[in-house]
């Protein structure tokens, strides 16, 4: 889950001076890091402290690890004693590592790093691995001289040069005694020889080595601690490093010493529990343990951590199953060490003892700090990358030539809106007191609703506009972006630059981030979040409220760019470093680089690196940043570099290497000179000594090789099964391992631990793991090249470079054993040996049975506890499960089930969750055709087919469908889930309703998605039926977007589609604001990659010039029917536009983009440009009379037509009118030659020639015939000549208003838009071919137009896409091939999904998609794929049918009497829906009086009847009323009333069943009923209105009102109606209609509006009418003005509280609660996105119901003033309704289904039944949740609006 802001700027102690340095990027005196991990070094000696291992081993740690899980630590436990193989002691390197281990601890713990555990024995006294060299020839002479035989002390001592400082060093037992680990049965007699002389050999020189000591000592020439080293044990050498030599022991150390008493000597296993030569205790090892117990550990430790027992002694020694004392014993030590660890981690975690605190961020910046340091340390060379580095950076580059008109336009469109807000705040003030004044005068209060500067409920302003609009740039630098391939020392280059700036920008902030390796750098989004608080941090930029930068990815990337721009960088330059951006996760498009500035401001620079061989990293960034000056090649590393770099490596590691080795380094890097490589033969180096012998082979000569022969070594000295293993897990996990994760994982293998206890048994036979040396051994020796990153919030090992990715992969991870390695961590991460035994047999070395062994490893729930996933099983079990073929298993245990889909989005992102199922269709994909393929070669093979195959092949290819169903189900559901997780199971549900039958998984899933919802402990309204589009179908997936809201040309395009990256650009209008760019990625199903305000209203996009510039169409007038605009241009890789001077009307580029036309005026210009620099004029003549309207650049860019037109204004005289003005157009065309730069001719005037005009690639111009009567004729000229080369009539009616080119630029598309008829319905769809100017591909005569879209597609093939703008259906028509047309088009399939008119089709080249983009703001992407490849398989099939008959399949005439014309229309009627002229539209609904049944309305005049309990239809009845406008219940429950388009109003007696019909006088636009008195009213300037009493059908009055009847409301009584009079309410009296009260004028406003909603209160006292001006007019029933209350958006919806106390008016965003008693406004409800449409309160007033154009319905409670259930609609709601007491909900979904019923779950209902728990919240989180409901509460108010949260 993220974490929220301030979450990230506080937490642990540390200095504010230290906090500050940090943050600023300074490496002087860094603190040390702190990790997540308590990791705790077990030591003592081994036999005689086994029983209190074991028992804390069984006991104590599982119930530790969960302790820590809890906080959200790792618990780790380094038991370096128990069971270590034999051979690790061959190289004497076990002491070392225990050492170097708790160094370890002590570094990463939280809290307790050490724990001893001190008994009666001192412990095994090895020889020193190592001597100094000084050291060493004294111990020599002094053996000399004592008369010792040295010749054993040099024969296993000898000088390693090689060493820093030179050491001699003890050799390998094998190297003299090669038997001694050799297991093999027939050589056990040489073994046992061989174990007897070493420990001869031993005892010999442990004499001598003390001997000598001693007396060195006893001469001064040797200190009492250089000579303890020779005496000591090597658990003394632990306690020393862990307690007596340590820094800070303060909770951080335990100590458990236990005393037997009376050990008797004679007993077997007492030599297990002391130390004894010969039979008797050993006196001087007694001492020893004395000494450090009684002596040491007291003087250095306080008694709170030192615990001692005493313990009588048992013939066992310690019986911890019998001996009741010794029982007693254990349990108090288990009981001391939990709580004693407890009690420590507690204290780290919650230290505050000090001012300042550790924060996240603080610690995220410290890591990377300290690694660069790190990488810095063996850095040599490059000094000509880091001057180019240098310089570059430094580079300032600036806006040239100034501002021109354009530039300044742009400047004023973005300016910022507080400077906006303070130029008018003083302009609105005084208009506000005078409009007070004057009402005041006139006895009316007005009440303002915002105040001015509270913008959240304003539609023309957005806190996230303030806060991203940049300042005027002038100059500005540019990132600087780093590559190389992989290996070439990257990595380092980066490190030493960012190290260098502070010497190059002098007291600089550095801010570096190394990609991959820490918490906060796995996810771009991270990663900009930890940016953006560091740079507030550190220049005190003071936080926004109500911002909440993570959640918004798009506005987060936005404010990132701006707050650069916010900082003063005079003093303090900012360098910012990003390095490996490749190693980003792909969420959030990071790899895309959307989020990179184009421009920083001085004094900020900034720097990223990416490989040049991986991925597509470069060639993306390359897309946005084209400038050569902006990149960085790294070169080869030269051979005196790769010399200092070896001597660093040597310095840094304490080593030498001699002459000779150096230069057999040196020599193979020449060969291969990269860095890695070098690495890698350098660090093969160090386990060199001076006298080994090198075997130049074992080196390799490429990077594969050298890694090889790494693990070569590896094997050779840790076994190959350990090392096998070891590697192949960590290669097999998709993001790494943690150190837990990977013991466990080794602690499971059977084979691991056969080959690890071959010599002794494990220690606890119910318990067997791994011993933990083992793989620390293995890991020290890699730790060079693997690296710990961020993964489900824990630190995960995995390679840092690709190459050992590779190289491992290939060798550990063969065909063979690679499944079976998913297997195993799969199995792991499934938690099914958490709480199972697992078997062991140990055959290999010693035998052992354990059959109720248990593993020790730690459950894998999905979920830890309250918003605590177990983020690493989300991450890692698919990916096992898929690679392992547990299909199946993924698909029932993870797909079907909405926990896991749940928790998935909520931690991991949607697209995480696509990638899962996308890999598991391909893997089902792969594996159905390999089971195919070997069914298929035992067919051939003429054997028979065993069932069991061909069962499998079945299950898997159900599992297939069933997988492919997820993720449609998935997709469906995408764009909702994005916003909020919770919507996936939500909308999983309401995809297929409760009831759904099919596949058993997904019946499954719906079943556990019904439950999931029901049990949630989230409050939610859960769909009851189906209530959104189903799975089924070629309906992919569905984006919301706003694509039509203002009243816009219609004919215009606000989508392309960028076929290169698959992106689509989408012109999103916004509510009363300029418009935005989103770009869409296609390839991650439509997730917004970058949205950008473009500060103007767009008509239409395109790309053109190769794709180079983005070509927008802005209006200069916005209107619906005359529309003005002119054309803007910008380079599409940054946005920025291209500036010309003068300003230009009008822009045509070349299809190269090298020439651009532009046109100002009657003036065209003509300029090149190149990519990086501003465009060159070349022309400029004056070729018009008039002002050109239309420029076209030839695609072989030889021509330029230009075209103007003059308009004539004439009067004309009719019969019955004197004078009309009529409009004349003539245009004159001109065409170019580019290369002379001169006119070569003129085309006919005749001919219309436009923007939309087509040029095809022969230079051939496709347009229409000018002139009102000839615009149906089709023109086709040449260019070259002028020449017409076809003229087509095609329509003599309309005028041709499309024209699209086929993509083979033989045909053209046309269709027609025109909705204005003239009585001759002759608007059909077609083909015409250029060339011959025949027609073709006529649509057929049911599906002529008007059409809202078209689209022409297809290469080959001749397809085309219409919508008629009377329906929401899109066809699709099959017109032929290119070869062989067809007269007449067929229509090959229906979609049908959208609820408005289709304006726009996007089809890419692939044809695998085709995009709609709707009036209803949706854009549906369907699988035109899977439509055309199911319509190609029969037409394949039928070709050859009448291929063998010899019959044509296309054509219209018959080749001879006796032949047959196939009719191509009868193959393909089973592609369209069967009955679409029946299919059922909702209008309205209304629920009955007992709320057990729904009415519903559809738009063929149909009433149907829903059963709420069962969502099931029960009754449908024809109604003679049309379709269906109203409905609603009667105020006493007895009448459903139905009013139509007919003008009729149906009446159904519910009691009775009787119908009957009332006739209105007009269209019916509003009706209300009370009472029995039914008024209904035709709106208008006339508007009319009729008056029924219902029970008996009678016409009680007909009345007539001025601008009224846009709404209307009747009292209780049914005596007294509201209406408007414009904007102002009227109060008509219905006994008595012409009796109406006089309009007080003078209190109307000046500028009358339009009336949107009205409401008279519960006690009939006021009423109220809302307008499009944001007024609210509140009158008493009598007439009488009282309030005015203004809010700054239209008051589109208002009802009044039943308590009649408050009136709560809507518009943008939120909701206005008026108090009727003073007219003030108690509070805001802000919750919706977008108008609220509609509000609903139930009958106890308790709680509000609102829908809004957002497409959400919230549900709220009014009491507490807080939202507590929203659902995702998915569609526009035009019809809503609930039951009194919301027991349901019921709305339509509008093009989905007839009725959608929503019920609450349990916890809604708890909810709404107050069976909550009040929650007491600091005033910060008051705040919180007062920014999320967006009130203005009062202060007395705020404990009972919180309550909730």
């Amino acid at each position: 889950m993220s974490r929220k802001n301030d979450d990230l700027v506080s937490n642990r102690p540390v200095g504010s001076d230290t906090m500050e340095a940090v943050l600023s990027g300074s490496f002087c005196n860094l603190p040390d890091k702190e990790s997540s991990v308590v990791r705790i070094f077990l030591s003592s000696t081994f036999t005689d402290m086994q029983a209190e291992r074991n028992w804390l081993m069984k006991n104590a740690f599982p119930q530790l690890r969960q302790f820590c899980q809890q906080r959200g630590l790792d618990f780790q436990i380094a038991d370096m004693r128990w069971g270590v193989r034999e051979d690790a002691t061959d190289d004497h390197k076990t002491t070392e590592l225990c050492l170097h281990e708790i160094k370890n601890c002590q570094k990463l713990s939280r809290g307790p790093n050490f724990v001893a555990f001190l008994g009666d024995k001192y412990g095994f006294r090895p020889i020193p691995s190592e001597i100094e060299v000084s050291e060493f020839k004294l111990l020599k002479n002094t053996a000399i001289k004592l008369g010792h035989d040295i010749s054993l002390l040099l024969t296993w001592y000898l000088c390693d040069f090689n060493r820093e400082p030179t050491m001699y060093t003890l050799q390998p037992i094998s190297s003299q005694y090669p038997q001694y680990f050799d297991m093999t049965p027939a050589n056990a007699g040489s073994r046992q020889q061989a174990q007897r002389e070493w420990w001869g050999v031993v005892e010999k020189l442990t004499t001598l080595l003390r001997e000598s000591a001693d007396y060195l000592c006893k001469e001064g020439k040797m200190s009492e601690e250089d000579k303890h080293k020779y005496y000591q044990s090597v658990t003394e050498n632990e306690v020393n490093a862990g307690i007596l030599s340590a820094d800070d022991i303060t909770d951080k150390v335990l100590c458990f010493e236990r005393t037997l008493i009376d050990i008797n000597l004679q007993d077997t296993l007492a030599g297990r529990f002391t130390d004894m030569i010969e039979g008797a205790r050993d006196t001087e090892t007694d001492k020893l343990r004395e000494n450090l117990r009684m002596m040491k550990i007291p003087t250095k430790m306080t008694s709170a951590g030192l615990f001692k027992y005493n313990l009588q002694w048992d013939k066992i020694g310690v019986n911890i199953f019998k001996n009741q004392e010794h029982i007693s014993y254990i349990k108090q030590f288990g009981s001391d060490f939990i709580r004693s660890i407890q009690k420590m981690i507690t204290a780290a975690s919650c230290d505050e003892t000090s001012s300042g605190y550790r924060s996240p961020l603080f610690d995220e910046v410290l890591h990377h700090l300290h690694f660069c340091q790190t990488k810095c340390k063996s850095f040599c060379g490059r000094e000509n990358m880091l001057a180019e580095i240098q310089m570059k950076l430094k580079t300032l580059h600036k806006v040239d030539n100034g501002k021109n008109e354009n530039e300044t336009e742009e400047i004023a469109n973005k300016a910022d809106a507080e400077e906006v807000i303070r130029e008018n705040q003083k302009a609105a003030s005084e208009k506000r007191k005078q409009m007070q004044a004057r009402l005041k005068k006139l006895g009316l209060t007005l009440t303002i609703g915002d105040e001015f500067n509270d913008l959240e409920s304003d539609p023309n302003f957005n806190l996230q506009d303030r806060l991203t609009r940049l300042p005027e740039i002038m100059e500005y630098t540019k990132p600087l972006i780093v590559y190389g391939k992989s290996g070439c020392g990257k990595t380092a280059l980066m490190a030493k630059a960012a190290e260098m700036s502070k010497i190059w920008f002098p007291n600089s902030v550095l801010m570096i981030r190394f990609l991959g390796t820490s918490t906060m750098s796995t996810t771009i989004r991270e990663v900009l979040v930890s940016l953006c608080l560091q740079v507030s941090e550190v220049y005190k930029i003071q936080k926004e409220t109500g911002i909440d930068i993570e959640t918004d990815y798009l506005f987060l990337v936005q404010y990132f760019a701006t707050l650069l721009w916010k900082i003063d960088t005079r003093e303090k330059n900012l360098v910012i470093i990003l390095d490996s951006v490749d190693q980003l996760s792909q969420a959030d498009h990071a790899h895309m680089f959307n989020w990179l500035p184009h421009k920083l401001p001085p004094g900020v620079y900034m720097m990223i690196s990416v490989v040049s061989d991986r991925l597509d990293c470069l060639n993306n960034v390359r897309l946005l940043f084209s400038d050569v000056g902006q990149y960085v090649e790294i070169d080869q590393l030269e051979t005196e570099a790769a010399t200092e770099i070896i001597n660093a490596l040597c310095k840094n590691m304490q080593r030498h290497i001699s002459k000779k080795q150096k230069n057999l380094i040196l020599d193979h890097f020449s060969k291969n000179s990269q860095p890695l490589y070098l690495k890698l033969l350098v660090d093969m180096s160090f386990s060199w000594k001076s006298y080994s012998q090198v075997d130049e082979s074992a080196l390799g000569i490429t990077v594969k090789e050298a890694i090889n022969h790494l693990f070569d070594n590896l094997e050779k000295n840790h076994g190959e099964e350990i090392v096998k293993k070891s590697i192949g897990y960590l290669c097999a996990a998709k993001e790494g391992l943690t150190e837990a994760e990977m013991e466990d994982l080794l602690s499971l293998d059977d084979e691991v631990l056969q080959d690890t206890y071959i010599y002794h048994l494990p220690p606890d036979p119910e318990v067997i793991r791994l011993p933990p040396l083992l793989w620390k051994r293995v890991e020290y020796d890699i730790s060079e090249y693997v690296v710990e990153r961020q993964s489900g919030g824990k630190k995960v090992v995995t390679w840092y470079h690709r190459q050992f990715y590779e190289a491992t992969s290939e060798r550990y991870l063969t065909e063979g054993v690679r499944k079976q390695f998913h297997q195993v961590i799969a199995e792991y991460f499934q938690g099914i040996w958490s709480d199972s035994c697992k078997p062991l047999q140990l055959t290999k070395g010693k035998k052992g049975s354990y059959p109720a062994a248990m593993r020790q490893v730690p459950a894998q729930p999905i979920k830890f506890g309250p918003n605590m996933y177990n983020t690493r099983k989300l991450s890692e079990l698919p990916y096992q499960l898929i690679h392992s073929d547990q299909l199946q298993r993924a698909l029932a245990d993870l797909f079907s089930n909405p926990d896991w889909l749940f928790a998935k989005c909520c931690t991991m992102t949607l697209t995480s969750l696509m990638e899962d199922l996308r890999l598991a269709e391909r893997k089902c994909v792969e594996n159905i055709d390999r089971k195919r393929a070997e069914l298929l070669a035992v067919q051939k093979e003429g054997k028979k087919v065993e069932p069991i195959n061909a069962a499998r092949l079945k299950i898997d290819e159900e599992v297939f469908q069933a997988i492919k169903f997820v993720t449609r189900m998935v997709l469906l559901a995408a764009d909702n889930t994005r916003k909020d997780p919770v919507n996936l199971p939500l909308m999983l549900l309401s995809q297929l309703g409760p009831n759904y039958r099919g596949s058993v998984y997904i019946e499954k899933l719906v079943q556990r998605c019904e439950k999931w919802c029901e049990d949630s402990d989230i409050p939610l309204l859960v769909p009851a039926r189906e209530c959104m589009a189903r799975p089924e179908g070629n309906l992919l997936y569905t984006l919301n977007v706003d694509v039509a809201i203002e009243k816009r040309d219609k004919q215009s395009s606000r989508t392309y589609l960028c076929e290169d990256t698959m992106q689509l650009y989408v012109v999103r209008q916004q509510s009363a604001r300029h418009d935005q760019i989103c770009i869409l990625d296609l390839h991650d199903h439509g997730s917004c990659i970058t949205k950008e305000d473009v500060g103007v209203y767009v008509r239409s996009i395109k790309f053109v010039g190769d794709n180079r510039y983005m070509l927008l169409d802005v209006y200069t007038k916005n209107d619906q029917y005359d529309p003005e605009s002119e054309e803007r241009l910008y380079e599409s890789s940054t946005s920025s536009p291209v500036t010309f001077d003068p300003k230009p009307n009008h822009i045509a580029v070349s299809s190269t983009g090298r020439i651009i036309a532009c046109s100002t005026g009657n003036v065209v210009m003509l300029y090149k440009k190149d990519k990086h620099s501003r465009p060159q004029s070349f022309f400029k003549a004056k070729v018009h009379e008039h002002d050109v309207t239309a420029l076209i650049i030839s695609p072989d860019e030889t021509l330029l037509v230009t075209t103007d037109m003059e308009k004539t204004i004439f009067e004309k005289k009719f019969v019955t009118i004197s004078v009309v003005k009529k409009q004349k157009y003539t245009r004159t065309t001109c065409v170019y030659d580019l290369k002379a730069k001169k006119k070569i001719h003129d085309i006919a005037t005749t001919i219309d020639v436009n923007r939309w005009s087509l040029v095809s690639r022969k230079n051939l111009l496709v347009t229409r015939m000018s002139g009102h009567k000839n615009k149906g004729t089709i023109i086709v000229c040449d260019l070259a000549d002028g020449k017409v080369i076809q003229e087509v009539v095609v329509n003599e009616t309309y005028k041709l208003e499309k024209l699209q080119f086929h993509s083979s630029e033989e045909f053209v598309f046309i269709y027609y838009q025109d909705r204005i008829s003239n009585g001759i319905n002759s608007q059909y769809a077609e083909l015409v071919n250029i060339s011959s100017g025949k027609r073709f591909g006529k649509c057929p005569e049911e599906f002529k137009g008007p059409y809202s879209g078209g689209q022409v597609f297809g290469s080959d093939s001749l397809y085309y896409t219409i919508c008629h703008w009377n329906s929401s259906e899109v066809s699709v028509l099959f017109a032929g091939q290119v070869s062989n047309p067809l007269d007449e088009a067929v229509v090959i399939h229906v979609l049908t999904g959208h609820n408005r008119p289709v304006t726009e089709f996007v089809v890419p080249t692939s044809l695998d998609m085709l995009l709609t983009v709707s009036l209803d703001n949706t854009i549906k992407v369907w699988d035109l794929k899977t439509i055309l490849g199911h319509f190609h398989s029969e037409l394949s099939a039928i070709e050859l049918q009448m291929a063998k008959n010899n019959s044509p399949i296309y054509g219209q005439s018959h080749v001879g009497d006796d032949q047959q014309t196939f009719n191509l229309s009868d193959i393909v009627t089973h592609f369209k829906p069967a009955d679409t002229g029946a299919r059922l539209e909702t209008t309205r609904l209304a629920f009955n009086r007992f709320c057990d049944s729904v009415y519903v309305g559809t738009d063929n005049g149909k009433l149907q009847l829903y059963d709420v309990d069962t969502a099931e239809l029960k009754i449908t009845s024809d109604l003679d009323v049309g379709c269906v406008q109203l409905i609603q219940l009667s105020k006493n429950g007895r009448y459903m009333l139905v009013a139509g388009s007919k003008k009729k109003i149906h009446i159904e007696d519910l009691l009775s069943q009787n119908q009957s019909v009332l006739e209105a006088r007009g269209g019916i636009s509003c009706m209300a009923e009370s009472n029995n008195i039914l008024v209904a009213g035709s709106a208008g300037m006339a508007a009319k209105g009729r008056v029924w009493n219902i029970e008996t059908g009678e016409v009680m009055n007909d009345f007539n009102l001025m601008y009224s009847f846009y709404c209307v409301a009747i009292n209780s009584k049914g005596t007294q109606i509201v209406s408007s009079l414009s904007d102002f309410p009227l109060v008509v009296d219905l006994v008595d209609p012409g009796n109406i009260p006089a309009v007080e004028y003078e209190k109307m406003d000046r500028m009358m509006s339009v009336a949107r909603c009205c409401e008279i209160s519960p006690n009939d006292k006021f009423a109220a009418m809302g307008s499009s001006n944001g007024a609210v007019h509140v009158i008493t029933m009598k007439g009488n003005c009282v309030f005015r209350l203004q809010q700054k958006s239209a008051a589109v919806a208002l009802v009044f509280s039943p308590d009649n106390t408050t009136v709560l008016s809507a518009g943008y965003r939120s909701m206005y609660v008026w108090s009727l008693k003073d007219g003030s406004c108690k509070f805001k409800l802000t919750r919706h996105m977008d108008f609220v449409n509609s509000i609903k309160f139930d009958v106890s007033g308790k709680f509000i119901l609102t829908v809004s154009r957002d497409k959400q319905l919230v549900l709220w409670d009014f009491e507490r003033v807080v939202s507590i259930a929203t659902f995702p609609t998915n569609c526009q709601i035009n019809a809503v309704d609930m039951s009194p007491k919301i027991g349901t909900v019921a709305y339509v979904p509008e093009g989905i289904s007839n009725v959608a019923i929503l019920k609450p779950n349990q916890s809604l209902r708890n909810v709404m039944a107050g069976n909550t728990k009040a929650v007491t919240l600091t005033p910060q989180a008051q705040a919180v949740v007062l920014a999320f409901s967006g009130q203005n509460v009062k202060q007395e108010s705020n404990s009972r609006s919180c309550s909730l949260m």
